[in-house]
């Protein structure tokens, strides 16, 4: 088959030039952004065991502040991915538009979305009320 002589082949990550460790790190590096609601709480749970492995007791709401652990780098960190994953949405849509997958990014996306919600919704060990704290 003919190849389009119309297409940019800068855009196809698909295309003959590219090394399959470049299509490798890129794939990884958009699963990351499309998941970037489920890294952040995958984030709090290491940091609430953390917090309450230095407290000798697990972190409860309203009485261990989570901003008080570690100078409130560990909080300061979960805010920024907190925005991130927010954010990211357009560089998400870019990146799927750019491999012709815009869909399947945007809902990627929005699978992470929905799950992170509803793990924070679900509040096991009230750990969602916590870092909220």
């Amino acid at each position: 088959m003919a190849e389009n002589p119309f297409q940019t082949p800068a855009l196809d990550i698909r295309a003959p030039g590219a090394t399959p460790g470049r299509r490798k790190s890129c794939l990884v590096v958009d699963a990351v952004l499309c998941c970037l609601p489920l890294v952040s709480f995958a984030y709090v749970c290491p940091f609430w065991l953390a917090a309450s492995c230095a407290l000798g007791r697990w972190a409860r709401p309203g009485v261990d502040d989570p901003s008080g652990f570690l100078y409130g780098i560990p909080h300061m960190v979960h805010m920024g991915l907190m925005l991130a994953a927010f954010a990211v949405v357009p560089v998400v849509v870019a990146r799927g538009w750019l491999r012709r997958r815009t869909m399947a990014y945007a809902m990627a996306w929005v699978g992470s979305a929905a799950i992170a919600v509803a793990l924070y919704r679900a509040d096991v060990l009230s750990i969602a009320t916590w870092i909220a704290d």
